[in-house]
């Protein structure tokens, strides 16, 4: 049954974020958190399940694109396009991906979703193409391990009459995979096909990661955790990002800095030596028509 308790959710204090981190508390402490608060707990609970209903009854109709650009480090020219997701709710407003894709995942709808955006992006993208080279999409290490994901994004790209060198996926590494053969698979059908790979927030999970950089993947984006002003500039430090974004070039792979957000970070990632750099410092992720003049501008 759905519950309708939004309207006082900001009374309480209860944001959308709040509920989706405190749910999991909430269920591990169930006993404690009901005896102390039952109201706060059953709101919490509530919370979540409407959540939940709302997105299998909407069919992912609320959820729309942005567009994050990434510049080439030498010109600060938009060499190509990182397209996110958000989800527009008619009472929590804007929802990031970081609260409604654990909502997703637990549903066990990663793949679905996942194939919806990719669907959803290759359509949007066309009146793009004319201003960039290629475009990025997120994609879940675990809809990666799905059999024919490879083939179900072949006709998802023919039917958009887009060609497979258009497009980059970024991998995130949002589980844990003990078998990666489906992966590899994929992978390589992919690569076949044209399609770039790139491994998103290098360094979050180094074991995977380290049997993906075994594979042909085209792009490694070092995350911003790497290089902003509360990271520890020490030369051991500097040494190890110099050291992976130099094995990068051995390798043929390109490098993105990302998650720029300072005139100081843009100075030191250049130093580095990176491909390309993104972040809010140039531009935050834009609607597609922001998006369009913002390329327009640049030219």
């Amino acid at each position: 049954m759905m519950c309708t308790f939004c309207n006082n959710l900001e009374e309480m204090g209860i944001s959308c974020n709040s509920l989706v981190e405190n749910e999991n508390y909430c269920y591990n402490h169930k006993n404690y958190c009901y005896k102390t608060n039952e109201c706060y707990f059953n709101q919490i609970v509530c919370g979540i399940q409407q959540l939940r209903e709302e997105l299998l009854s909407s069919q992912y109709k609320s959820f729309f694109l942005v567009y994050q650009p990434k510049l080439d480090v030498k010109t600060e020219k938009v060499h190509s396009v990182e397209v996110l997701t958000r989800w527009q709710h008619q009472d929590y407003g804007v929802i990031s991906p970081i609260d409604f894709l654990k909502i997703i995942k637990q549903m066990g709808n990663q793949y679905e979703f996942d194939l919806f955006i990719i669907k959803k992006s290759c359509k949007e993208i066309k009146d793009l193409l004319g201003y960039i080279d290629n475009f990025s999409v997120n994609v879940s290490i675990s809809t990666l391990n799905q059999v024919n994901f490879s083939n179900a994004i072949e006709n998802i790209l023919e039917e958009a009459g887009i060609r497979p060198t258009y497009l980059t996926v970024e991998i995130l590494e949002d589980e844990n995979i003990s078998d990666y053969k489906n992966v590899a698979l994929n992978l390589n059908n992919l690569i076949q096909k044209g399609i770039r790979i790139s491994l998103d927030d290098f360094g979050s999970g180094y074991s995977s990661y380290y049997r993906l950089l075994e594979l042909n993947v085209s792009e490694l984006k070092i995350p911003k955790e790497f290089f902003q002003e509360n990271f520890e500039f020490t030369s051991k430090n500097e040494k190890i990002l110099f050291g992976i974004i130099n094995m990068c070039k051995e390798m043929g792979i390109q490098t993105v800095a990302e998650g720029i957000e300072s005139i100081s970070d843009a100075q030191y990632v250049k130093k580095l030596g990176v491909d390309y750099i993104q972040g809010y410092y140039y531009s935050k992720p834009l609607k597609k028509e922001s998006f369009i003049n913002y390329l327009t501008n640049q030219s």
